[in-house]
């Protein structure tokens, strides 16, 4: 976890935090794509087993679908410039 904040922190310093949406973008198909496909290493995850306990199996997959699509469009509108974020200071 720590080496993800380095990563992470390294872009924002640099003035290459356009990439971290990029990386966004990229989970949130991953999200997505586990969604559909239902992936079992997916939701076998200790993370992801809360949600199915708490929401059944079509549950979870309808709300981690819904979230790899908000990432997938938010860090694609970020990236490519359509949204417009400023420094975090």
């Amino acid at each position: 976890m720590g080496a993800v904040i380095f990563v992470m922190t390294a872009f924002f310093l640099s003035g290459g935090f356009v990439m971290v949406f990029y990386f966004m973008a990229f989970l949130g198909l991953v999200i997505l794509l586990s969604a559909i496909v239902n992936w079992h290493w997916f939701f076998k995850q200790r993370r992801a087993q809360f949600f199915v306990s708490k929401f059944g199996q079509t549950g979870a997959r309808l709300f981690y679908g819904c979230l790899g699509l908000l990432f997938l469009v938010v860090g694609l509108l970020v990236a490519l410039g359509y949204i417009e974020v400023g420094p975090l200071n």
